[in-house]
């Protein structure tokens, strides 16, 4: 590996970078056993639901901010697209 000095300075952040994503994926996974002590005296239907309401909130926010409510309706407005669209695909 060259010295750092003779490398270019998009390498030396992209490795700080890097390091910060590891360490940040690290935390996370060390701290997903608190968050199930969390959600113990919840059942698991309550976190399916809230689940369910927080992703359909998200996306008709990502929905509105990228102003796609036309297209959305139009997929709706047509019930072969709309299957294609919710069946799952093995």
């Amino acid at each position: 590996m060259p010295p750092a000095s003779s490398m270019p300075a998009t390498a030396s952040a992209r490795e700080r970078s890097g390091a910060f994503y590891a360490v940040a994926a690290f935390a996370m996974w060390g701290a997903f056993p608190a968050y199930f002590l969390v959600l113990r005296p919840a059942g698991a239907f309550e976190i399916v639901d809230w689940r369910v309401l927080f992703s359909v909130l998200f996306c008709a926010i990502a929905i509105t901010v990228m102003r796609k409510w036309p297209a959305l309706i139009a997929i709706v407005r047509q019930p072969r697209q709309l299957f294609m669209l919710a069946s799952p695909r093995c």
